[in-house]
């Protein structure tokens, strides 16, 4: 209403939520090693070559992992690291089309996209309840639990105003698929999860 009385011409367009769930499509699949992971996330981002793609890892040395592999493979792609310069330079690549696919960790939270890869399930390390810690120099033991902030800014803006998108996870473990599971399961974010077979990408 404030704006409506301060621009009258303003046009207000309201999309009904289910409209806008429809228009990304959450995915996983299961691996049993690294290398298997590299060729679903090589299949992945090689389906459409124009597709704007953003891979998440939960480390900067997964990061450079990743990208080593796929500058390997031929595949074009940026990292955000430290250097905030680079980062910008990389981002105006990016968003100018002269780059497709960026690869980084948590904490930096792009619009521009059409595909989300979870190289990894988003999680957060917290001490473990079941054990007491009285030795403050022993290292203390954690369990990862699902990080479900993270997992939804991660596949924010993707699929809005009527144009299909999709975030798809890799997971290693029954761990990592009962974590997204969790998260899939979540009040706030609560949305359908579609399982595709690793075999389908040969």
């Amino acid at each position: 209403k404030f704006v409506k009385k301060k621009r009258p011409n303003v046009v207000s367009i309201f999309t009904p939520k289910s409209e806008l769930c429809t228009t990304l499509e959450h995915w996983y699949t299961k691996v049993s090693n690294i290398e298997e992971a590299q060729m679903i996330m090589y299949n992945l981002v090689t389906i459409n070559p124009n597709c704007k793609t953003i891979i998440y890892a939960l480390s900067e040395d997964t990061v450079n992992s990743i990208s080593d592999f796929l500058n390997q493979k031929g595949v074009p792609c940026g990292i955000f690291g430290e250097d905030r310069e680079k980062n910008a330079q990389i981002f105006r690549s990016f968003h100018n089309n002269e780059l497709n696919i960026l690869v980084v960790s948590d904490g930096f939270y792009i619009r521009e996209k059409d595909l989300v890869i979870n190289y990894q399930v988003p999680t957060n390390k917290l001490p473990d309840p079941h054990i007491r810690h009285f030795d403050i120099n022993r290292e203390m033991e954690t369990i990862d639990v699902p990080d479900y902030r993270s997992y939804g800014r991660r596949s924010t803006r993707v699929g809005h105003f009527g144009k299909k998108g999709v975030c798809f996870t890799i997971v290693t473990s029954k761990k990592d698929e009962n974590n997204l599971k969790d998260i899939s399961s979540k009040k706030q974010l609560n949305f359908p999860l579609n399982f595709i077979d690793k075999t389908q990408f040969k």
